[in-house]
């Protein structure tokens, strides 16, 4: 703990937030997070009001960068997460007596417009899948990755670190070891993607010992070396270009897309909210929620498979 009437410079401040930040073993990709929304921030501090301590910090001041970034046609999203993290911040410095008071603490979250989570159709789906040559291996290799994200919902960044000590195809499951939050947790997988990866696995081999190879991450390239976050975007930038005139927004073809399409489709066929939540890593049950938004078509599907006076399946007592 430090003395209230000990200065403290903004670039100090960012240092001891990041050094609790990496004592508290946070995951990289959080960290790089907070960094890069942070800066931006503190930039504005110095050069906008040549503030150096950071106790000279005010609400109002935090309020003029929030509506700044809102001049810049920062979405409502975006400037929602970089609140987030400046509570964050602003509450390490509380906490630590760094600051006496917050500054953020009467701040209220900017409102985020409700939007329903976009999701590929069945259409999409199968044009996708059928996009890859599947008699290559680098082809079959991208049917994989878009197989196992269907299958999972799992994160990008997830399946980049995935190991093949991870995958246990005769019990029927994945372990995530380093998920959001630093969270490891298992993921069922199911026959057909068992058999997908069975395939994937003997040419992924055959791949390794062509070129004398040798890495325990699961994706691997042509010359048997792992798969990078760059390589990943440019298969998905690749698919892009290959189903332009498929009508998917640009943007919306990712891996987070496949998420959404993971966890909806989840649910239509069936499946419960908390069984979802665990499969997915959701910390908290309202975040998994926002899947439940149905379309018109969506919601007259599922009464005519489960309306009870339609079925009698429910008569099972």
């Amino acid at each position: 703990m430090r003395y209230m009437d000990t200065k403290t410079t903004v670039q100090e401040a960012l240092k001891a937030f990041h050094r609790h930040c990496v004592g508290s073993n946070l995951a990289g990709s959080t960290l790089d997070n907070y960094r890069r929304n942070l800066v931006p921030y503190l930039l504005f501090l110095s050069q906008e009001h040549q503030i150096n301590d950071i106790t000279e910090t005010t609400p109002e001041i935090i309020l003029e960068y929030l509506g700044c970034l809102r001049k810049k046609n920062f979405s409502s999203i975006t400037i929602a997460d970089k609140y987030m993290v400046l509570k964050v911040f602003y509450n390490f410095l509380t906490e630590w007596e760094y600051l006496s008071k917050n500054p953020m603490e009467h701040l209220r979250k900017p409102k985020v417009p409700k939007q329903m989570a976009r999701t590929f159709t069945t259409k999409e789906v199968l044009e996708i899948l059928k996009s890859f040559d599947r008699t290559t291996f680098l082809g079959y290799r991208n049917y994989t990755i878009m197989c196992v994200l269907f299958s999972t919902g799992m994160r990008k960044t997830e399946l980049i670190r995935l190991s093949v000590l991870d995958i246990h195809l005769q019990e029927g499951f994945l372990v995530v070891l380093h998920g959001k939050g630093n969270k490891t947790r298992e993921i069922p997988i199911g026959a057909s993607l068992r058999r997908i990866l069975k395939k994937y696995l003997r040419d992924r081999e055959e791949v390794l010992q062509e070129h004398g190879s040798f890495t325990p991450r699961l994706l691997i390239t042509y010359y048997g070396t792992p798969l990078t976050h760059s390589g990943m975007d440019m298969i998905f930038s690749n698919l892009k270009d290959h189903l332009k005139g498929l009508g998917i927004p640009e943007k919306r073809l990712s891996a987070h897309t496949w998420r959404h399409t993971f966890a909806k489709t989840f649910l239509l066929n069936g499946g419960d909210l908390f069984t979802l939540q665990k499969i997915l890593g959701h910390e908290d049950i309202s975040t998994t929620k926002i899947y439940v938004e149905y379309t018109n078509k969506e919601l007259r599907v599922q009464n005519e498979r489960y309306n009870p006076l339609d079925n009698n399946q429910w008569q099972y007592l």
